[in-house]
């Protein structure tokens, strides 16, 4: 549900004016992550390899260039572990919008987008970027999560049927009011600031059941 309500809430950034969000699905090989990321790429887009998901293997240019393309609908990248150069800055100039550069001669808009990876491990460390910590949002993903789902189903579903839930979500936006929304987000926030942090060990249904209370 948290990985589905980035990938919708993506488009959103630019239009509420507020921080794009980081999440990292991050496991053991064959744990579902990428399963998972494929599956809430398929709200967009082809999630395929090297369709809408793209590798963290390409250089810093191509990234950042198919960010730019996408213009806020958000970016999914995969095996960020694979990558030999410190990932940090990349994340945080997609997130906070490409500034202008060698891009601006072909393009007059930027990027602020939800950003949806994976990698095998975690991307914090005592050496982080501050910005990077306070915007990214780590989940392990753990092999009994996902017991009882036909993987290699979801996978074969998701890459016949892709790009629907996404031009419905798009078609209901236009049909709402901006300061509706607005009015929407600052009370979900006000929310979760009454109800505090959520601590490592506490149920996360009664967590929510606490934002809910004070919504």
């Amino acid at each position: 549900r948290i990985a589905l309500a980035c990938t919708f809430a993506s488009v959103c950034v630019k239009l509420l004016d507020c921080q794009s969000v980081l999440l990292l699905l991050h496991g053991a090989t064959c744990s579902g992550k990428s399963t998972l990321q494929k599956f809430c790429a398929s709200v967009w887009a082809n999630p395929r390899k090297n369709k809408f998901i793209r590798s963290a293997r390409s250089s810093d240019c191509n990234i950042t260039a198919w960010a730019m393309f996408l213009g806020g609908i958000p970016i999914c990248l995969d095996e960020l572990h694979a990558r030999s150069k410190k990932v940090d800055q990349l994340l945080m100039t997609i997130a906070e919008g490409v500034e202008p550069g060698k891009y601006e001669k072909i393009t007059d808009f930027s990027t602020s987008s939800c950003l949806l990876l994976t990698a095998e491990g975690s991307l914090l460390s005592n050496g982080s970027n501050p910005g990077l910590e306070n915007r990214l949002l780590e989940i392990e993903i753990l092999p009994e999560m996902l017991q009882g789902i036909d993987i290699n189903q979801v996978v074969r579903s998701c890459s016949r049927n892709f790009g629907v839930a996404g031009r419905k979500f798009m078609s209901g936006l236009k049909n709402k009011d901006t300061e509706e929304l607005d009015a929407r987000f600052w009370a979900i926030k006000d929310a979760v600031a009454k109800a505090g942090f959520y601590e490592s060990g506490k149920k996360v249904d009664e967590y929510y059941g606490h934002v809910d209370k004070e919504l």
